[in-house]
């Protein structure tokens, strides 16, 4: 199949996915961004995707300072800690926050097309749910993030989604994939069928998650487009043509599903997340590297420049050395400190939300001890209540 080159007036409808021109689409639909807009007929008649989709329900957690300071797990780019909803009907069920380790910067962008990524996985497996290839009715749900936000300044950004119990990667964006069991050889023929059902637009996979008796819990999905809309995971027609080079049907693909016509190994093959520079962050698509605004401080005083950033990442990062903790806490009070600094020798200037590249390591703050009914020293731990926005 040849490469797509929609103009940007044009948009893939999220439910048809037909790509269409902005005049198909209402101005409130159309505000909604990529991944969600839906066109004139669509809008109308828009199935429901409840079924496919598992939400937060709640609008608060409460996370320890000792999970967020040393989260439990972590995937190409991002920190994952561990915590428990506090109101709504999930309240006391397990739920984890996402944060970008250092070096991720774009960090809005990176968050609204981790959401855009995930409703549009969710209208195509809402559609693989409908067809029920599966025997006993088993659906396949995808956790929806949402952007929250600390209740206290300087008010830090994570996506938050529901805990997935026995977590497991089935395939990546780079043509890896499990095959060894039959939920695997699943999560394959969804990846197949996402390319058949949007008529040669978008492809879905890098899925993972877990597995239940009723079914299956994805997270994180990577959509892959001809015009790359879905963020910087989006590898594009390389990408496409790279899964289906590496791609061997199994008992759940059907014979009258679309492939494209070129298949080529253009990655080399592994189960971590290839990440690269979107085209809207960068002068050429090929580039990785991206000027980045970021603040520092000497003697006292905030200072910005523009610095050149690679932020292309393609292994598993280690745990950072013990004076560099990966927690969310010391990067909340490294924050509020250059935030109170700006305040004071830049009034008139809104502070950046962009962490700084390789700030030095923050003195750590001496914990109060007190005396427990045993006369043994207590440690206090701090924790950090995340509230939605």
């Amino acid at each position: 199949m040849s490469s797509k080159n929609n103009p940007t007036n044009t948009r893939i409808c999220a439910c048809c996915f037909e790509p269409l021109p902005r005049s198909q689409y209402d101005n409130k639909q159309w505000a909604l961004g990529k991944g969600l807009s839906l066109c004139g007929d669509c809008a109308r008649n828009s199935p429901t995707i409840s079924s496919s989709s598992r939400h937060n329900i709640s609008d608060k957690a409460k996370f320890e300072g000792k999970d967020l300071n040393k989260p439990f797990a972590s995937g190409s780019f991002r920190w994952v800690a561990k915590g428990r909803y506090t109101s709504g009907p999930r309240k006391g069920d397990p739920c984890v926050v996402k944060w970008f380790k250092e070096g991720g910067v774009l960090q809005k962008h990176y968050f609204a097309s981790d959401i855009a990524a995930s409703e549009m996985a969710t209208r195509l497996i809402e559609q693989w749910n409908r067809e029920q290839f599966l025997p006993g009715n088993k659906l396949v749900r995808i956790n929806l993030p949402q952007v929250w936000t600390s209740s206290k300044p300087p008010y830090v950004k994570v996506l938050a989604e529901p805990f997935i119990e026995k977590y497991r990667k089935f395939n990546s964006n780079t043509g890896w994939a499990d095959t060894k069991t039959d939920w695997a050889c699943v999560m394959q023929a969804i990846s197949h069928y996402s390319f058949h059902v949007s008529k040669g637009n978008l492809l879905l996979c890098d899925l993972q998650g877990g597995v239940f008796r009723d079914g299956a819990v994805l997270t994180d999905p990577v959509v892959m487009s001809y015009t790359r809309e879905y963020g910087p995971t989006d590898l594009g027609r390389r990408g496409i043509q790279n899964f289906f080079a590496n791609h061997q049907c199994n008992q759940y693909c059907r014979d009258y599903w679309l492939k494209p016509r070129e298949r080529k190994n253009f990655h080399k093959a592994s189960a971590c997340t290839l990440m690269v520079t979107p085209p809207a962050c960068s002068s050429t698509a090929s580039s990785v590297r991206s000027m980045v605004s970021v603040q520092y401080k000497r003697n006292n005083v905030v200072l910005q420049k523009e610095v050149p950033m690679m932020i292309a990442t393609t292994t598993n990062q280690q745990a950072p050395p013990p004076n560099r903790k990966p927690g969310l806490l010391r990067r909340m009070a490294s924050s509020s400190s250059r935030l109170r600094s700006g305040r004071q020798q830049q009034p008139s200037r809104a502070p950046l939300r962009e962490v700084v590249v390789h700030p030095p390591a923050p003195t750590p703050n001496k914990k109060k001890k007190t005396k427990g009914p045993l006369g043994r020293p207590v440690v206090r731990r701090p924790e950090v209540v995340l509230v939605q926005i």
